[in-house]
Order: structure tokens, then sequence, then C-alpha cells
């Protein structure tokens, strides 16, 4: 987890920092010449979430933390694998939280990952065996989200 931060460190730092570009299109320009890009350059793009679960009620309750959050952005809700296979394969999600179902084996997950090598997906699970979640994570899996988490840490984690 140390390198999620420090990429998002690096990320809010870039973010943060004035962009200067030369212009001569009329546009506003400082005295130095240059127009400053401050309002672009502290906007952070929104995270698009796709979430499948086979749960109505827990997908629902998921969507509504999202909605909730100004750097979210739901995607839509699959409750079969075919509906999120074809979103992995014709959206562009950055995130999909994958509720770990009995049809959710190691071998769909890289399945799923090869549709979208973009698009990060998150294990959300109850208590899960410790070989399953080192296999998941060595296939690149970015993480493991534990439902009984606060809602707090779910933000933190798809943001």
């Amino acid at each position: 987890m140390s390198g999620v931060t420090g990429i998002s460190s690096v990320a809010d730092k870039v973010r943060d920092e004035a962009l200067q570009v030369p212009t001569n299109q009329g546009m506003r320009v400082s005295p130095q010449g240059s127009f400053h890009l401050n309002l672009l350059a502290r906007q952070k793009a929104m995270v698009r979430v796709v979430i499948y679960s086979d749960q109505p009620i827990l997908a629902a309750g998921l969507e509504r933390v999202i909605a909730d959050d100004p750097e979210l952005e739901s995607s839509g809700w699959c409750s079969t694998i075919s509906t999120l296979r074809e979103r992995l394969a014709n959206e562009n999600p950055d995130l999909a939280v994958v509720d770990l179902t009995p049809q959710i084996t190691i071998t769909t997950l890289k399945e799923l990952q090869d549709l979208n090598r973009e698009c990060k997906l998150i294990l959300w699970t109850d208590p899960i065996a410790g070989d399953v979640a080192m296999q998941a994570l060595t296939i690149g899996i970015r993480g493991v989200l534990r439902k009984t988490l606060p809602l707090e840490a779910h933000r933190q984690c798809f943001a």
C-alpha cells in the first residue's frame, strides 16, 4: 500500500504546481509571457468505478458511496460476469470493484484483467483465505477490500 501512497503524493504535487505554456493566441498573459493554468492543474480527474456484485442491495449501497464523493463517478453495476466483461472490454473504467462471489475464480480475475489492462481490479469481500488473496495479488489484482471496513476506508481505496 505504500507504493499507492507514493504515487498519489507525486500526482498531487504535479497537479498542484502551476502549469505554464507560451501563448500568443490573445489569451490572458502574465508579465512573464506565460498563461497560467492553475485552475486546470488543480482539477483532479474523476475516477470511473464499475461494480460487480450479485447482491443488488450491496451494489446500491456502494453506488451511493461513490455518488457522494465528488472525485468518483459510477460507471454502473453489473450483476453478471458477462456484463462486467462487456463493460471492461467496451468502456473505459478506471477501477472495477469485484465482489468475490462463487463465480469469481483466479482464472476469471486474470481474464477480466486481460480485457482492460488500464482498469485496476479490487476484490470486495468478507473474509478471504490467505492463499486466495496472495494468488489474486500475485496476478496483479490491485487490492483486497473488506466489506466491513468503514465508508471512509472505501473512499480512500477508490480515489
